[in-house]
């Protein structure tokens, strides 16, 4: 085994995209043989762009400098601007010389997919205060900041589509989302039976996680850089099949929540009469108003009782009390100093 310095790089390096535990520590190794030739210059190549790596204000990209060489640079034609989604895709096509105009990155989309449709969109354009009809064309660079810093301060999972976390073999699975078969089977789903809104051909609606890791000695990948696993059969069977069982708990989960609800409902409106019957009935038979409105509200809660369950995180009423779990509750009225219930039976 290595030491704790070791293994901390080990994990670090196999957080990159592409690299997994063992490509990680076959990397590690690498660099621990040949420290002179690659461990030295790594380690302060990595502290010289930690330092000096800055991100342009005008069009998003990452670069030693402010303006960034691109925008910097006066050969450059203004009037084409490429707008991409990340930083690797302006590198790419810079790579290729595509391009003699500018960019803008946006740092990322809007897609129903990950979880970000138009709700976030809506969130976007409501914290950059611009009109639901702004035309991209005429935004000035005031409102291009506006609308850049909106997009990287509003919360987009908040009351967005399910959050889908994807692991093969203890690695997480973080890139071509829409590609990979537990995507895709989550999807096809049916999961409006368990009680969460969805539209066709998409993920369900709501502040839902669900975790999938799938470990087996051969995992079935799109591509060599191990980002989505591949659509056979018999992965999207068993797939469905552990997602219908959690499916099934989930639904009955929400059942409960919602008969709790409702209940909790009717109890309020109960409660907000109560005090108004208990006065009326005074005035028309003089009975004392308290004493009606302790008696009426001790009716409201036996006949909303379900208001008061409370539920555990798996979903199961939680018995709060204090008897143990090997108690049977036969009857709550009170028991007489001889065993009876109301004069009916004894209770043993």
């Amino acid at each position: 085994m290595a030491g704790n310095e070791i293994e901390e790089l080990v994990k670090y390096l196999a957080r990159l995209p592409g690299l997994g535990p063992r490509s990680a520590r076959r990397a590690v190794l690498t660099l621990m043989r040949r420290r002179e030739a690659l461990l030295d210059p790594l380690t302060t190549a990595l502290a010289a762009a930690r330092d000096a790596i800055k991100t342009c204000t005008i069009c998003g990209n990452i670069d030693t400098q402010d303006p960034c060489a691109i925008c910097a640079d006066p050969r450059r034609d203004t009037s084409v601007i490429c707008v991409v989604e990340d930083v690797g895709d302006l590198w790419a096509l810079e790579r290729a010389k595509a391009l003699k105009g500018r960019y803008h990155v946006l740092g990322g989309t809007l897609s129903a997919l990950d979880g970000m449709g138009p709700e976030g969109a809506e969130k976007i354009i409501k914290e950059s205060g611009f009109g639901t009809r702004q035309s991209p064309s005429k935004l000035k660079s005031n409102d291009r900041k506006k609308l850049h810093d909106a997009m990287k301060n509003v919360n987009l999972n908040e009351g967005q589509s399910m959050q889908v976390l994807r692991f093969a073999n203890r690695v997480p699975l973080q890139f071509k989302l829409r590609d990979c078969a537990i995507t895709q089977t989550i999807m096809s789903t049916n999961w409006r039976s368990y009680g969460l809104s969805q539209s066709r051909g998409s993920l369900p609606s709501g502040p839902v996680t669900i975790m999938v890791h799938m470990a087996s000695v051969w995992v079935p990948f799109t591509s060599e850089s191990k980002e989505a696993i591949a659509a056979y059969q018999k992965i999207e069977k068993e797939l469905r099949l552990g997602l219908q069982a959690v499916g099934r708990k989930l639904g009955m989960y929400m059942r409960r929540r919602r008969t709790i609800k409702q209940e909790g409902e009717r109890r309020s409106i109960f409660l907000r009469y109560l005090g108004e019957v208990a006065n009326a009935v005074n005035e028309i038979s003089g009975h004392d108003s308290e004493e009606l409105y302790n008696q009426l509200l001790k009716v409201a809660q036996r006949k909303t009782v379900e208001a008061d369950t409370k539920l555990n995180k798996h979903g199961e009423k939680v018995n709060d009390r204090g008897y143990g779990d090997n108690v049977l509750i036969v009857s709550d009225e009170p028991v007489a100093a001889d065993g009876t219930i109301n004069g009916q039976g004894k209770l043993f």
